[in-house]
């Protein structure tokens, strides 16, 4: 019985706790909408799906793993709005009013799609969802400011 009640309470400070959190995320980056920090981004079509799924976004709602605005962590969110076509030479962000921004990375290294692609099929360039110092990996010129 004890262990019963132990549970129970551990499961509600985790669910406060993660509604916190949420919150917390909601109040820094000034969206509308829910995001979560990730350590990685889905790269391949299967992953993308099933992390639709584990986030609970829908046809309506459609998934997306990008770079905060800052270029300091990824995100993973349910977007709102009807999703992109993003034009060759470019990655994406999610800017600070929420909508998807540009990138520019015509002079990484490596990686810049060299076609328009949909903002939810990113994956297809990994260069754009890999960060370090708040710059692309690829992005030499921003690292060697840092």
């Amino acid at each position: 019985m004890i262990y019963k009640i132990l549970i129970l309470e551990f499961a509600l400070v985790c669910i406060l706790s993660t509604s916190a959190k949420s919150e917390e995320e909601k109040k820094r980056y000034n969206y509308d909408f829910e995001i979560r920090p990730v350590n990685r981004c889905p790269m391949n079509e299967s992953d993308w799906k099933a992390a639709s799924i584990r986030v609970g976004c829908n046809d309506t709602f459609k998934y997306h793993c990008l770079p905060d605005r800052f270029h300091s962590t990824l995100i993973e969110f349910c977007y709102t709005s009807p999703r992109s076509m993003i034009e060759k030479g470019n990655c994406v962000e999610l800017a600070y009013n929420g909508v998807l921004n540009n990138v520019k990375c015509e002079n990484f290294t490596e990686g810049c799609p060299d076609s328009p692609y949909l903002s939810d099929e990113i994956y297809k360039y990994p260069v754009c969802l890999n960060l370090t110092l708040r710059c692309f990996t690829s992005d030499k010129n921003c690292l060697y400011k840092k």
